[in-house]
């Protein structure tokens, strides 16, 4: 299993090497339309083409197994003791809507998500809400689609 150093939240490498304004590197979202949206909206990635070019075969990855327990406890501010929040933990550094973790089942729940990993860390885009209930089930890892920095402009949109 290869180890990955995830993203140092709460820091800002990301935004550096996006040349992005330091103190907007905490803000995401995912939208309905399957965009990932960092920095309040300054960049947005296509989660759909993403998916769409990995099963065809048109952008470089490799598939990992990953331990999920330090990213879970700190991103999300989970605790598998205190069973789910009734609302998203204070210290939670990463965006969860908990119902919508806790509906998701079957297929949908062990399809490996996504990351891009850069210079200094990694970056879920697709799959926080999978991870989060994976470790709240027990699990301590997850499969995921691991893409290179380049793919941050390649699915790029506006």
């Amino acid at each position: 299993m290869h180890q990955i150093v995830w993203f140092k939240l709460g820091t800002s490498e990301l935004a550096d090497f996006l040349h992005l304004p330091k103190e907007r590197a905490n803000e995401s979202s995912i939208e309905e339309d399957e965009i990932f949206s960092l920095f309040g909206g300054a960049v947005n990635l296509d989660i759909k083409k993403a998916r769409q070019m990995i099963r065809a075969g048109t952008i470089a990855y490799r598939k990992e197994t990953i331990p999920i327990t330090d990213y879970a406890e700190a991103s999300y501010g989970l605790s598998k003791e205190s069973g789910w929040p009734a609302e998203q933990a204070k210290s939670a550094k990463v965006g969860l809507n908990t119902k919508h973790a806790q509906s998701i089942s079957g297929d949908r729940l062990n399809e490996p998500g996504i990351i891009i990993e850069y210079p200094g860390g990694i970056l879920i885009i697709d799959g926080n809400h999978r991870c989060a209930r994976k470790y709240m089930d027990g699990e301590n890892t997850m499969e995921f689609h691991v893409l290179d920095a380049s793919a941050l402009q390649t699915l790029r949109v506006p």
